[in-house]
């Protein structure tokens, strides 16, 4: 009976306790993987539009508004994936998308021009249910 037990208990401490926490481990470096690819392949975009057209190359614009980006999304197809759109007292406007392919919305925000009157302030992507899917949340903030 105690060889039995000696051999039981082991194995449920590695089946119950050790094989779920590698398991949770596991999931979490490869997130932690899939963000900071996601970072560098953010700031080389970045460096890219930079080498392209420097900020300080770049004349102040008036903001073409919610209007205007909402002009833009619908050329991209992208309207109909906008959960929010809306702006704030001081011109800064807010972005949100609960689902939307990965590769749609970088291909319009590569194609975001100067000429917006915009800088983007703040962006979140998290991987959305779908593969290929993210949950986009971006502010823009009127270039001053």
């Amino acid at each position: 009976m105690g060889i039995l037990v000696a051999a039981i208990l082991p194995l449920g401490l590695v089946l119950g306790l050790l094989l779920p926490m590698h398991t949770a481990k596991t999931a979490a470096l490869d997130a932690r993987t899939d963000a900071i690819a996601m970072n560098i392949w953010v700031q080389a975009r970045l460096q890219e539009l930079n080498e392209i057209a420097p900020s300080s190359a770049v004349s102040p614009q008036v903001p073409i508004g919610t209007g205007g980006i909402e002009k833009t999304l619908i050329e991209a197809g992208l309207r109909s994936d906008v959960s929010e759109l809306s702006q704030d007292g001081s011109g800064t406007v807010s972005l949100r998308f609960d689902a939307v392919r990965f590769t749609r919305l970088m291909r319009w925000l590569s194609r975001t021009n100067a000429g917006w009157g915009y800088d983007i302030a703040q962006f979140r992507f998290d991987s959305g249910a779908e593969p290929g899917d993210v949950r986009a949340t971006i502010t823009l903030a009127p270039r001053t």
